[in-house]
């Protein structure tokens, strides 16, 4: 115990990767036999021989437990005609990601899953690109969203969901570039029903906002309206108060400079 109760400020770690190696915890160095620490190392071994043989223990058990994950990281493979099905697994047995190879790329269907057995997603390749839908689902089950690719580039239409399945974002996209993008959201405290209404609309070309801009508060009225051009504000651009009707300010842009502003206070049509 005395001998222990010395050494509870531990010098030294084994590390698993060279039978001739520890690393010094005060000097966060390396040990090997050509170090000049070595022979304090050798000393301190032999003053304290219990405390060293637990550090010995412990890197065993670390070693051992590295070869065990190692074992449940590697997939299992079930060749299907042309494809080989790889499935990985979680450390406690259940399944984690299925997925279709053809030669070492992935061609066909992955499907990753949740530890409780329900689906993360469903996707999709095509000689090792993304291709076609892919399917997203939330922890408890419920369907959360999907994505389109073409040739590993984002294309068509993207959503999520609400749990009720009402929308929540869409974006569109065109060769890989965004061309449009809207964010619905449900305030049941400021609306009777529960239908999620835009507070967000933005229109892109070439990946930039270009063409209609539309941002709303939190109640769902508009705050702030306007045109986009090549990325930057240009036109007329209104700002209202919190009701969504009454004008605050009124900017005038052009090529994302201001010309004009004005303020004004009335309720708009």
């Amino acid at each position: 115990m005395e001998e222990w109760g010395r050494s509870m400020e531990i010098k030294y770690k084994k590390l698993i990767f060279n039978p001739n190696a520890y690393f010094d915890i005060k000097r966060k160095e390396v040990i090997l036999p050509i170090s000049p620490e070595w022979d304090n190392l050798v000393k301190w071994k032999k003053e304290f021989p219990n405390v060293h043989k637990r550090i010995l223990y412990v890197a065993d058990e670390l070693q051992k437990s590295q070869k065990r994950d190692e074992e449940w990281r590697k997939p299992t493979i079930e060749i299907r005609g042309g494809l080989s099905l790889h499935t990985w697994k979680y450390e406690t047995g259940e399944i984690r990601t299925t997925q279709e190879f053809r030669g070492e790329l992935p061609h066909g269907e992955r499907i990753n899953y949740h530890q409780n057995g329900n689906k993360i997603s469903e996707e999709f390749f095509r000689m090792g690109e993304k291709h076609g839908e892919q399917k997203f689902y939330h922890t408890d089950g419920w369907y959360f969203g999907n994505q389109q690719f073409k040739n590993g580039m984002k294309s068509g239409t993207w959503e999520t969901f609400y749990s009720d399945k009402s929308p929540h974002t869409l974006t569109k996209y065109e060769n890989g570039k965004k061309i449009y993008e809207c964010v619905y959201r449900k305030y049941s405290a400021y609306r009777e029903n529960r239908i999620p209404q835009v507070i967000k609309e933005i229109s892109y070309v070439d990946g930039k906002m270009h063409g209609m801009f539309l941002d709303c508060f939190v109640n769902g009225k508009r705050r702030t309206q306007g045109i986009m051009k090549d990325g930057e504000m240009d036109g007329n651009w209104d700002f209202f108060m919190n009701d969504g009707k009454t004008l605050e300010l009124s900017v005038l842009m052009d090529g994302g400079k201001i010309k004009d502003v004005k303020y004004k206070r009335y309720v708009s049509d």
